[in-house]
């Protein structure tokens, strides 16, 4: 009997070990046959031991989360799954394919295979929505529309700059609509819509416009300045900038008028002293305030115009004086005078040779008659120029030495041969029709010892 006890158990155990397996295997199979095998996959997704039903609400909750960031160009939109109406395809001619596949499964097998599903399920969108959802975002719709914008030429700061394109705010649609279909095939989380907007014509480095900029900027480094005794200029950056013409082959050239006018204005103009007031300290008539006559800083405004165009293109500094029509002796003192020069006085009918702020020579002189309104006028004149054995045909008076001031009067220095005397109230009756009328040897010693230019102060 002890001997048989051991078997009776052997027995028991095997049979409890098979009816546990044959249980554990049922179950399996039973189970298995609407869940999932470990390992299954659908659509990146682990649906590991899930039924058909909650694999579907798996798929779906996790699509329902999707949505789409469009970032543009100042805007920001989001597409949500059911703003598109994105849905699984669950259904393939009138078949279940989750149904199917959890079929294909063996699940009497199921102990004995390593076989495990991994398949991918199309997606579908509505194109209303989608076409709907696309005509409402922002990119499509701005604030204020801008179309796109050349780069072009810009005067800042004294140079011109190029001022980069600008492509327009309201996105391509069709381009748009493409992007988001792609990204909804993939299931995307953003796009960018860099790219989509229409795109100006004229870049910024165009090079007929870079061309244009450092043509016109090498005229604007120009550095000329026009500095006389009474006035100084240096040319500005925004003067130039007003002569330039940009010509058709990207050249850029002067506006002749345009400079003349600058010249009048800011050269010609100013440096004008022909006539002004001016007080004078003389060792012969003390100070004097005159006004009047020719001496003076006149300037040739046409010369200096085409003079200063070639400095502004000749890539040099240039520092200089106006070109003159007329100037002054150069000097600064003595309010441009200088300390050299004639000094007429018609209260003493006397004239003044000084040289070097001294009285050089002096002689008596008859000055125009004032009975019959012939006065000498007065002023600050200068030797135009002078000659010898003059015939002043207005009068048909031959003189041996002429040096005349005042070319439109026709007043000017000389000797009187035909006077016996000069100097004391002669001429206010029986003077001269305008000149100053000189003894003959004081006429010869002021003609060899002045130059052409010496300024003559009448008063």
């Amino acid at each position: 009997m002890k001997k048989k006890i051991p078997q009776i158990l052997l027995g028991i155990v095997a049979a409890l070990i098979i009816i546990s397996v044959s249980c554990a295997y049922t179950y399996g199979a039973v189970y298995f046959s609407n869940h999932f095998y470990p390992g299954t996959i659908i659509n990146d997704i682990d649906v590991s031991n899930l039924t058909v039903d909650e694999t579907r609400d798996l798929l779906d909750a996790e699509l329902n989360s999707y949505s789409l960031l469009i970032i543009g160009k100042d805007t920001k939109d989001i597409l949500t799954a059911e703003d598109v109406g994105l849905a699984y395809v669950y259904y393939m001619d009138d078949s279940d394919i989750l149904e199917e596949t959890m079929e294909q499964q063996n699940s009497i097998g199921w102990v004995f295979t390593n076989e495990r599903a991994s398949i991918t399920l199309n997606r579908s969108y509505s194109e209303d929505k989608v076409n709907t959802a696309i005509e409402s975002l922002s990119c499509l719709h701005p604030e204020e529309e801008q179309a796109p914008q050349d780069a072009y030429l810009d005067y800042q700061d004294g140079k011109y700059v190029i001022v980069p394109e600008q492509s327009g705010n309201v996105v391509e649609k069709d381009d748009l609509s493409s992007a988001v279909l792609d990204a909804l095939d993939t299931l995307a989380s953003e796009i960018s819509l860099d790219g989509m907007y229409p795109e100006a014509d004229v870049k910024s480095d165009n090079e007929f416009l870079n061309l244009q900029a450092d043509n016109a900027n090498a005229i604007l480094d120009a550095d000329v300045t026009i500095a006389s005794r009474v006035h100084s200029v240096k040319v500005d950056r925004d003067s130039i900038k007003s002569f330039l013409i940009f010509q058709d082959d990207g050249s850029v050239t002067l506006d002749r008028d345009v400079v003349f006018d600058w010249v009048m204005e800011n050269i010609t103009g100013p440096n004008y002293t022909m006539g002004i007031e001016r007080t004078i300290e003389t060792p012969s008539s003390g100070t004097v305030t005159v006004s009047g006559g020719t001496y003076g800083y006149w300037v040739h405004s046409s010369d200096e115009t085409t003079q200063l165009m070639e400095d502004l293109i000749s890539d040099e500094q240039v520092e200089r004086e106006p070109v003159w029509r007329v100037e002054e002796n150069g000097s600064t003192s003595n309010d441009g005078v200088g300390d050299t020069y004639i000094d007429v006085n018609i209260d003493e009918q006397m004239v003044y040779v000084v040289k070097y702020g001294e009285i050089d020579y002096s002689t008596e002189c008859v000055t125009g008659s004032v009975a019959s309104g012939h006065d000498t006028p007065t002023g600050t004149y200068y030797v135009s120029w002078k000659t010898t054995d003059w015939t002043m045909r207005t009068y048909n008076s031959f003189v041996n030495y002429w040096m005349p001031i005042d070319d439109s009067t026709g007043v000017g220095l000389h000797d009187a041969t035909w006077r016996s005397s000069f100097g004391g109230s002669i001429y206010r009756s029986n003077g001269s029709h305008g000149c100053i009328n000189l003894p003959l040897d004081a006429a010869r010693y002021i003609y060899n010892n002045t130059d052409v230019g010496i300024p003559v102060i009448v008063h």
